[in-house]
This record gives C-alpha cells, structure tokens and sequence, in this order.
C-alpha cells in the first residue's frame, strides 16, 4: 500500500532538496575562482598520438562536457526555482562521466588510466 506524502513532508523535503542545490552552487562558485587550469590543448594532442591521431573531435567534445557545469552554474540561486524534473535531469546528465557521455572516446579511458599517462 503506498502513503501519501503530506505538504509538511513535501515542504521538508524541498527545504533539503534546496539547500543541497544551494551547496552544489556555492562549490561550483568556489571551483570558478579557484584558480581554473588552462584548456588542456597538450593532453589532448599527446592523447590523440597515442591512438594513431583518430578522434579529431576530442577538443570541442571535452571543452562542451568540461563547460556544460558553468552554463549551469551562471543560473546561480535561480536554479532553485526550476521544476524538479528539470533539475533531477540536470544532474542526471551532469553525474555522467565523460566517457559514457561520450563513448567514441572509450578507448582513451585505458591510456589515462596508465601510470605514465600524457
């Protein structure tokens, strides 16, 4: 038999749901000014090498996946006011890795994965 979820409960659980999403934002803000690295052009040459220069789409592809999280976070607090569908997508989307974004790219993951990676 399934319980209905009372507006107290519902208003409890939005209250979490909101300050865990006021907390994500607050670290995205701290990663922003934290000292961001560079685009790594370097890596993403050597790694190409190392597959024989396949997958000339690496950069745009990485730099989409890597910048996706900052389109997000320049919402800031009015994220807080999206639909719950829309948010449980968006992190939906943004708790994949790369490579299951990205499966074209699946055989980087063992090179990376090396002690002496590029």
């Amino acid at each position: 038999m399934t319980r209905s979820i009372s507006r107290g409960e519902l208003r409890t659980a939005t209250a979490v749901q909101c300050a865990k999403l006021k907390t994500c934002l607050a670290q995205l803000e701290a990663l922003s000014v934290s000292g961001a690295e560079p685009f790594p052009y370097e890596e993403c040459r050597r790694l190409r090498a190392a597959v024989c220069e396949r997958h000339d789409g690496l950069v745009p592809d990485l730099d989409r996946y890597l910048s996706e999280p900052a389109g997000y976070r320049s919402w800031g607090n009015r994220i807080l006011a999206w639909p719950d569908e829309k948010i449980a997508a968006v992190e939906n989307r943004l708790s994949r890795s790369f490579f299951d974004r990205c499966p074209a790219y699946a055989e980087f993951e063992p090179v990376l994965e090396m002690t002496d990676a590029p």
